[in-house]
């Protein structure tokens, strides 16, 4: 019986007048307070006298429709036979627990622990985008390095800097030229905006970190409750606590209340594990959806598409940051071309996500473009040495030390053989003189892209090694201390250790929600066969019981049948075993977030500041060249042009392992290539690969999800599965959208000659199609509308509905199909 045609039986149980009987609604017999409910059919004649109740099919069809989706329907009595109230009850509500058990106080606990997953989640997503976040605020972080440093080097090379120093005594300039550099790393210090920012970003991942773990003290132990204790049949009751459908009477004029009633009625049992609780009942078929499945205030939640929501506003903020300058949108593209390799089968078409990274496709870029390689792509061959001003200039790199720590100075193969002025320029014209922005240039390759370039001295101005020392190790600017860096590197993998936990929780949520649409799946199909069962046997079993025992060999013919459903299946253990890896990750996440949360406080606290950056060769000074005279470096009256790089170990976050070099140093591409002998060399620093909670969890559950939902297939039960997608495509349109029945990205048009028309919308042309946007679908008219709009107008075609099409969606079934068909051969 259909959800239309119950509402209407309920309507004319209160409404008709023309009724050959005149009982009403009564309760229970165990005065439990339960109601039980009437149609048109209990009063109107007997059962055999009418259509909808004189076969067992429909009877059974009446008490689906009664109990609604996810209950199990009880049917008791046939058109042959009938039962009174009292034998009834001993179907309905037993006293022992031999088919289903009223316990209203574990059902309203099942109901309460069966939030305890939606509760994980939402944290878990929140955790989540708060790492996304925090990886975005590091690309950020590495703009502002990126921006700065040009600013600074344009400011150390302005005629405005020039005059101030050429302006001021030989005390002054020392003072003079510090407080210049002081000021041109001020947003990297303690209270600069890019420290502020990332500070901000630790504390909202902390705040979330410590949420996700008070959820899971609280709730694990909840859901390992709803799986251990929820998973037996209850009998299930309606919002006004009606429990029974009278249905008709079978034979004799009394009503249910009478001891010797013979009456056909109906009740129903349900495993909260599945999700149900409540039947139908007195709400007719709105209800039915409701007992199934929650709706979207209280309905399931995915983490990553949670995530996606709650980062959305952030992310394009910060996207928009970044994209404001050449740097930044080149290490965003990078970052987003790094993750759709190393997570493809996530960030794909049929994922809903190979273009949500981005509002533009990202050309994939050679090694030589990308951000981290750019001096590999720009460096020329340098013209050869002129040697004409600096002869005899044989100096050895001078070391330094600071506490108990010995550094080094570096030299490359220009250190002893040209002045400043006469070093060859990148452009390797030989006639082009050397330029402050040059040497800073060299100083950017020395430090890398991770680090702040302090180029210290000029074309017209040089210093020795100790005042460069005063800048490079005093502390007041940058600080030398390699222990220390060392162990803010160990609190920066807290990140990654976060990460991979959450990753691996998240995994286990995957398998959980695809086991528990199995179970569901295969209590569905349970119920259809207790169906077909009561169909196909009821009648014989009824047939053949001697008179005062048919109720009981109905009621174990229930039984029977509903053994399946019971604790003991492969379904229930399929879902008992995942309930237990969600609580084995959630313990290991909360282990990971108490030791990990610590970790990156001090981070945040003891770490915020700049340190002297050291290559792999412990090379903490470039020794660039002599601004005058052929003194060394390390003599007092040496003027030399040198280079040290500040770094801050909040740039390792989220990394698995740092490596001890935290600048590129002579390792760069710029020295390194030399073959003279004069630069040594180092291996070069690797950069780390991104990494995504959500990538790394779709990646290791995929496999015993895609198993999971084979054997849903294989019960014939898949609608559960594309009911899933749509709950989730309607409440995660642009994450889920794509999954949604009939959106298609391909508008049915062509761009191969022309370009696409502008009345499809927003549209790409891809391999000569027009292609909807991300977050669009085309309509049957092949025109690009908003996943939402297309969600919320149900404008799909191509699916099969359990009810009929309205009319006048027929039509327009039709018609679209019809536009489909005849649009591309008028509208290019």
């Amino acid at each position: 019986m259909s959800k239309m045609r119950w509402s209407l039986l309920l309507f004319l149980s209160a409404r008709s007048g023309a009724q050959r009987f005149g009982c009403t609604q009564t309760v229970d017999t165990k005065s439990r307070g339960l109601k039980v409910l009437q149609t048109s059919t209990t009063n109107e004649d007997f059962c055999s006298n009418m259509e909808t109740t004189d076969s067992v099919g429909e009877l059974v069809d009446s008490c689906s429709a009664f109990c609604g989706n996810g209950n199990i329907p009880l049917l008791v009595g046939i058109p042959s036979y009938g039962f009174s109230h009292a034998d009834i009850d001993t179907v309905c509500l037993a006293d022992e627990d031999s088919l289903a058990q009223y316990n209203p106080t574990k059902m309203n606990d099942c109901r309460t622990w069966s939030q305890a997953l939606r509760l994980i989640n939402t944290r878990a997503a929140a955790l989540v985008a708060a790492l996304d976040n925090m990886t975005m605020a590091q690309l950020n972080f590495k703009t502002g390095i990126a921006t700065k440093s040009k600013e600074l080097a344009a400011t150390m090379s302005s005629e405005e800097v020039k005059n101030r120093l050429l302006g001021a005594t030989q005390s002054q300039v020392i003072p003079e030229y510090r407080s210049i550099l002081e000021a041109g790393v001020e947003d990297f210090l303690s209270n600069g905006k890019f420290r502020r920012d990332l500070q901000d970003t630790m504390e909202v991942l902390r705040g979330a970190g410590r949420n996700l773990d008070a959820v899971l003290t609280t709730n694990l132990p909840q859901l390992t409750k709803f799986v251990e204790q929820c998973g037996d049949l209850l009998v299930s009751t309606g919002p006004s606590k009606e429990y029974l459908l009278d249905i008709c009477i079978q034979r004799g004029a009394v009503c249910l209340d009478n001891a010797e009633a013979q009456h056909i009625g109906c009740c129903c049992s349900t495993i909260p594990l599945g999700g149900t609780f409540g039947i139908t009942g007195e709400t007719g078929g709105d209800q039915a959806n409701n007992s199934r499945r929650l709706q979207m205030t209280e309905g399931p939640v995915d983490v990553c598409a949670e995530a996606d929501v709650l980062f959305g506003p952030e992310q394009t903020r910060r996207q928009t940051e970044l994209q404001a300058t050449d740097d930044g949108t080149a290490l965003l593209e990078a970052h987003l071309t790094a993750l759709k390799a190393a997570y493809p089968d996530y960030f794909s078409a049929s994922n809903c996500r190979s273009r949500r990274l981005s509002a533009e496709e990202i050309e994939v870029q050679t090694e030589a473009t990308q951000p981290g390689n750019r001096l590999k792509a720009e460096v020329l061959p340098h013209a050869a040495p002129r040697n004409l001003k600096l002869d005899g200039l044989t100096c050895s790199p001078p070391t330094a030390t600071q506490g108990d720590t010995s550094y080094k100075a570096a030299f490359w193969a220009q250190t002893e053989e040209n002045y400043c002025i006469d070093i060859p320029p990148d452009t390797g014209s030989a006639s082009e003189a050397m330029t402050d922005q040059g040497l800073a240039d060299i100083c950017k390759s020395f430090c890398g892209d991770d680090a702040v370039p302090l180029t210290i001295g000029a074309i017209n101005f040089g210093f020795n090694q100790t005042t460069m020392d005063d800048i490079c190790l005093a502390g007041d600017i940058l600080e030398a201390n390699s222990s220390f860096v060392e162990m803010c590197h160990g609190h920066a993998t807290a990140m990654q250790n976060v990460q991979s936990k959450l990753a691996a929780f998240v995994a286990s949520l995957n398998v959980l929600e695809a086991e528990k649409t199995l179970y569901e799946a295969n209590a569905k199909k349970a119920a259809a066969d207790l169906k077909a069962a009561i169909e196909a046997r009821a009648t014989d079993v009824l047939q053949d019981a001697l008179v005062n025992e048919k109720i009981v060999k109905l009621k174990e013919l229930l039984i029977q049948e509903t053994a399946s459903m019971k604790t003991s299946g492969t379904a229930y253990l399929a879902i008992k075993q995942a309930v237990q890896d969600v609580e084995l990750k959630g313990n290991a996440l909360k282990t990971t977030l108490s030791e990990s949360l610590g970790a990156l406080d001090t981070l945040v606290t003891d770490c915020n500041k700049l340190f002297t950056g050291l290559g792999a060769s412990n090379e903490y000074l470039l020794d660039i060249c002599t601004q005058t005279s052929n003194a060394c470096v390390d003599v007092d009256m040496g003027r030399h042009v040198g280079c040290c790089c500040g770094y801050s170990p909040l740039i390792a976050l989220g990394s698995a392992t740092v490596p001890t070099a935290t600048i590129d140093g002579i390792s760069a591409t710029r020295f390194s290539s030399d073959a003279t002998g004069a630069t040594r060399t180092a291996a070069r620093r690797l950069a780390t690969a991104p990494y995504s909670v959500c990538g790394e969890a779709y990646k290791s559950s995929k496999p015993k999800v895609e198993e999971a939902h084979a054997k849903v297939r294989l019960l014939g039960q898949e609608e559960l599965i594309n009911q899933h997608l749509i709950i989730m495509a309607r409440r995660y349109p642009d994450q889920f959208g794509c999954h949604f029945p009939g959106c298609m990205a391909d508008t049915g048009g062509t761009c191969s000659l022309f370009e696409c028309d502008s009345t499809r919308g927003p549209v790409d042309c891809v391999n000569g199609k027009c292609i909807c946007k991300q977050g669009y679908c085309a309509n049957p008219n092949g025109v690009c509308v908003s996943v939402s709009e297309f969600i919320q107008n149900d404008g799909f075609v191509g699916v099969s509905f359990s009810q009929p099409l309205a009319p006048s969606f027929q039509l327009y079934f039709v018609y679209s199909l019809l536009m489909l068909l005849v649009a591309p051969m008028w509208r290019r």
